[in-house]
């Protein structure tokens, strides 16, 4: 999958899986559901990864984008 030069996205929801992904060369890590602990999880996973480029997706619309 890397080698195709294509941008590449892994799932994760825990700080392990979103290592492994970042590991496996994921370009961009989902954080799925996103739903289930908001912002607050995207913000908590930048702390140890800044430089990890994050994706929330499930759950995600526009009635809750502010949150």
């Amino acid at each position: 999958m890397v080698e195709t030069g294509l941008t590449t996205m892994l799932g994760a929801l825990t700080p392990s899986e979103a290592m492994a992904a970042n590991d496996a060369g994921a370009d961009v890590i989902k954080i799925f559901p996103a739903s289930l602990n908001g912002p607050k999880l995207i913000v908590s996973l930048k702390g140890p990864f800044p430089d990890l480029a994050f994706m929330p997706t499930g759950g995600v619309s526009v009635a809750n984008l502010d949150q």
